[in-house]
């Protein structure tokens, strides 16, 4: 009791605390072997630990990320609503809930915490090894994305939801042409249409909860410079299908 009455361990625990509770209260998850005090006061009340801000920073975006994760996947097994899940994210990302957090915002922070595991700190390789296991890793995650992209505006948005992750992650660099060519190609995520619709467009953008989020202009065009034989490709196929269609009507 004197540990939770004290203010410092309080505002240590914090964070942590909420990624416990999330796993306790939300879906039972319990260990009768873990001793919560000995593990929290250990890590959380330690001088040496907190001294390193990065460290500290580091082990906050960790927790988050297996909260995350760990949200998503029974979240997924439960068969929960969507709206559940966001709320469910965000809690765990602020200290009071998002008043209006966007499907957009948890995408990004989805597929940035997918990507990131994937890369596990490694520069982005470009090889045939790299687009299967990407595949399989999209596949993978198909109810997610099932789930959060209910309709062509959330498919178009999350298009650039993906330019913003690859500006932001180093090690993406210069590979969402191939990020988006396999969540088309490979996984029937992202449809022809909607990258025709994305590459047509003269700004790439997505909702946020703190508002608009523009994709740099320079950015975009180097995006879409990389995928304009792909999406000339698609137009020619759609065009192709189009007369087909026309043809057989007419017989």
């Amino acid at each position: 009791m004197e540990e939770i009455s004290n203010e410092i361990f309080l505002k240590n625990l914090e964070f942590n605390e909420k990624l416990f509770l999330v796993k306790n209260s939300q879906y039972g998850f319990y260990d009768s072997n873990l001793d919560i005090k000995k593990n929290t006061t250990s890590l959380l009340v330690s001088n040496e630990f907190y001294t390193d801000e990065e460290s500290e920073q580091s082990n906050n975006e960790e927790s988050f990320e297996e909260g995350v994760e760990y949200i998503i996947s029974s979240g997924l097994d439960k068969n929960k609503e969507k709206k559940d899940l966001v709320n469910e994210i965000w809690n765990l990302k602020n200290d009071k809930l998002t008043s209006n957090p966007t499907l957009e915002d948890t995408l990004n922070i989805c597929l940035t915490i997918i990507l990131k595991k994937f890369l596990n700190g490694n520069k982005f390789v470009k090889n045939k090894h790299t687009y299967e296991e990407l595949t399989k890793l999209f596949n993978s995650w198909k109810p997610l994305f099932n789930k959060f992209v209910p309709d062509e505006n959330i498919e178009l948005n999350l298009v650039s939801v993906l330019e913003y992750i690859c500006n932001q992650i180093p090690e993406l660099n210069s590979s969402f042409y191939i990020l988006a060519q396999i969540l088309n190609n490979k996984c029937d995520l992202l449809k022809d249409q909607t990258l025709i619709n994305w590459y047509d467009n003269e700004e790439s953008s997505f909702e946020s909860n703190e508002g608009i989020i523009m994709i740099p202009k320079d950015v975009n065009e180097k995006n879409k410079k990389k995928m304009e034989k792909y999406v000339d490709d698609l137009k020619k196929s759609d065009e192709d299908e189009e007369e087909e269609e026309e043809e057989d009507d007419e017989n």
